[in-house]
């Protein structure tokens, strides 16, 4: 019986597949498709309706991460 692969393999299996049928991007130039310029609330304007979204970026042994969190 074959062996479960580990999350590491896995990991690298998907990054591997993804890369051959989508290019990286960087992580602010996606959020930056996702939050076009001008498409937030103003500050202190809830008459807009507008998303606002949360840029994090963890830094270190892994490459930039973002993840985002529309209201």
């Amino acid at each position: 019986m074959a062996r479960k692969p580990t999350d590491k393999q896995l990991f690298k299996m998907k990054n591997e597949w993804l890369g051959q049928f989508y290019e990286e991007v960087k992580p602010k130039d996606f959020y930056r498709a996702v939050f076009p310029e001008g498409s937030f609330e103003r500050e202190g304007h809830p008459e807009d309706e507008k998303c606002n979204g949360v840029l994090t970026v963890i830094e270190g042994k892994r490459r930039g991460t973002i993840l985002s969190l529309m209201s």
